[in-house]
């Protein structure tokens, strides 16, 4: 802004200094010019003076001398024709002074002198006349060298001979002073000066003519320069506003262009972070937080929510939402277009479409529900909320294109906690009970001691086997072995949830972890247990199986151990307890029984006895169990 104020304040300097040059201009140029085109004028038409005096008075001098001169005279004739004949003489007769008096008469001259080579008048047309101009100093440096002298002088009208106001016109009958112009013509013969003619000519009409027609081609020319200049104020404007402009307009196209680059990088830096976070997340739920806390700032004018698909495949569960939006605990897929229809549906930008049930938007705001697919499968919905129809098409579009892409990340990411979640369940659960294995047993067992160390708490392990299973197996198959472990693993999915978790650790053997208990609690819940186990019923084919019985020990941390090889001795010494005093009960660490004396249950209860399955390890302890129950019957 400032430059343009001094280019502004330059432009109006200027146009000052113009305005006062052509005012100037055509105030004081036309007379000055006027008075030189009038001199110069004057000098042209002093020549021609020259030339008609000469000849008046030649043809003068032929008419007084008789035609029988002799050759002296011819010769005289000569000299005067070549210009000077006249001025021999100290004055004029009448017949050239009548003919030279009719000349300037005719002529715009008013008034005529000569002058003989000395500088010495001899006659004039006034009645003024200057007798002698020999001490002039013009008569010495211009006049005998050949050059005419023209001086200007201001003269009253009653000093001007022969000056009539009808002549003169006018215009000028009442002015007092006017110009004249008074000039001496040198008459040369070769080299030598031979005489002087002086002629008075009054030139206040012609300057005044002059300086009219001056003034009238001064101004025409200073309105022409004027617009000329103006014009080429106006087009320097014109073209330095379109310049600007353009300049403008190019930098808002580098700007937006710069915008533009920005945004898609933060786009592609957010897109990225997406990925890297959701492919580390461990959960679903882990997934979806990371997911709405970056989507909220790569599309930060969408209202959005996702849904994903329920392992039924039925409805679909509203997991996450942002910037305002609103998800449903669950939803039909019928419910929205885009998954009916199998791609990507926009609301609100076609003359023909319908709105989606699951939408809480208004039905004049543009929505597009962006179907989530991964390996060909649909696994979820991302819906999102766009506003008004009057956003710019343009970031319209691209805020679906980016969202398309954000739904692609969304797929791979949900995709792979999946299947990271399976195969991880496959790896810490038993595929015949549904329970989790030995192995995730002591990985969650060390994390519960150190997590009741921090808290000064207490909890429970009870270790528990499915009473003469071997019989089982050998009486009615392994089928119907197998039909009793899923029985009593639903039991423990059924009795055990949350921080309690049940286990089987392998073969017909079973472990609970009971959190935050007390002694006689976990063994009042360990009781119910064996209890709810008692009264299964199962059929294998058209066969009714035996009643199921089971034999628990409960161990306590920290008082039973402290480390989980520890509390599994202590609560595998009470199973066997159990076993020794009749099975189908439940046995606690410290409770002592009839039996204890008679067999060392320490070496049985060995870590290394605890990776038996369903094979010989297996028989060869029931075989041993069988034989002390017949001892102590």
């Amino acid at each position: 802004m400032t430059r343009q104020w001094v280019f502004r304040l330059l432009t109006a300097s200027a146009l000052g200094i113009y305005f006062t040059i052509i005012g100037s201009s055509l105030y004081f140029a036309p007379g000055y010019l006027a008075e030189k085109l009038v001199i110069a004028e004057t000098e042209r038409r002093a020549g021609l003076w020259q030339v008609r005096v000469l000849s008046l008075l030649e043809e003068a001098e032929h008419n007084e001398v008789p035609h029988q001169h002799d050759d002296h005279d011819k010769t005289h004739r000569t000299e005067t024709s070549a210009g000077g004949y006249g001025f021999n003489f100290t004055h004029l007769d009448n017949h050239s002074q009548e003919a030279i008096k009719h000349f300037v008469q005719a002529s715009d001259a008013y008034r005529v002198s000569l002058f003989n080579r000395e500088g010495k008048s001899f006659w004039s047309t006034g009645s003024e006349m200057v007798d002698d101009i020999s001490n002039e100093s013009f008569y010495q440096t211009k006049l005998k060298r050949g050059k005419s002298v023209q001086k200007l002088a201001q003269r009253k009208t009653s000093e001007i001979e022969g000056y009539d106001a009808e002549h003169v016109g006018e215009v000028y009958a009442n002015e007092d002073i006017r110009t004249v112009s008074r000039i001496y013509i040198p008459v040369m013969q070769g080299s030598q000066l031979k005489g002087i003619v002086e002629a008075y000519r009054d030139i206040t009409d012609q300057i005044s003519i002059y300086k009219t027609r001056l003034l009238i081609a001064g101004a025409i020319i200073s309105l022409t320069l004027t617009f000329t200049v103006c014009s080429a104020l106006l087009y320097s404007y014109q073209y330095r506003k379109r310049t600007r402009i353009l300049a403008d307009v190019q930098r808002e196209k580098e700007q937006a262009a710069l915008r533009k680059e920005l945004r898609r990088n933060r786009e592609v830096r957010l897109l990225s972070q997406l990925s890297e976070w959701m492919q580390a997340s461990k959960s679903m739920d882990e997934l979806f937080e990371i997911a709405s806390s970056i989507l909220h700032k790569l599309l930060p004018d969408a209202a959005g929510s996702i849904y994903v698909y329920s392992n039924s495949r039925d409805v679909l569960e509203g997991m996450t939402s942002w910037n305002g939006g609103k998800h449903q605990a669950e939803m039909l897929p019928d419910e929205c277009w885009g998954l009916r229809r199998g791609r990507v549906y926009i609301h609100g930008r076609d003359e023909i479409d319908f709105a989606c049930s699951h939408d809480h938007h208004s039905h004049d705001e543009i929505y597009v529900c962006i179907p989530i697919v991964a390996h060909g499968d649909t696994i979820g919905l991302l819906h999102l909320g766009l506003g008004t129809p009057s956003q710019d098409e343009k970031l319209l579009d691209q805020s679906i294109k980016l969202a398309q892409t954000c739904a692609e990340q969304l797929s791979l990411a949900i995709a792979n906690v999946r299947l990271r979640d399976e195969l991880r369940n496959q790896s810490i659960r038993d595929p015949l009970t549904g329970l989790f294995n030995r192995r995730h047993f002591f990985d969650t067992c060390r994390n519960q001691i150190g997590r009741s160390r921090r808290r000064s708490q207490t909890f429970s392990i009870a270790s528990f086997d499915v009473d003469h299973f071997k019989l089982f197996n050998d009486n009615h198959g392994h089928d119907a072995g197998d039909i009793v472990l899923r029985a009593v693993g639903e039991c423990l999915l059924e009795e055990f949830d949350g921080n309690d978790i049940a286990f089987r650790i392998g073969g017909e053997e079973f472990t609970i972890l009971l959190d935050n208990v007390i002694q006689e609690e976990a063994f009042d819940r360990i009781e119910k247990l064996r209890k709810k186990i008692e009264d299964i019923v199962l059929h294998y084919g058209d066969k009714t199986l035996p009643n199921v019985t089971i034999s628990a020990g409960v161990a306590m941390f920290p008082s039973d151990g402290d480390m989980p090889q520890e509390l599994m001795k202590a609560a595998d010494q009470a199973l066997y307890r159990a076993k020794s005093a009749g099975r189908n009960q439940v046995m606690l660490v410290n409770a002592p029984t009839d039996a204890e004396s008679d067999i060392d249950w320490q070496a049985e209860s060995s870590e290394d006895d605890r990776n038996i399955d369903d094979t010989k390890d297996s028989a060869d302890i029931k075989d041993l169990q069988e034989a002390l129950v017949k001892a102590t019957g």
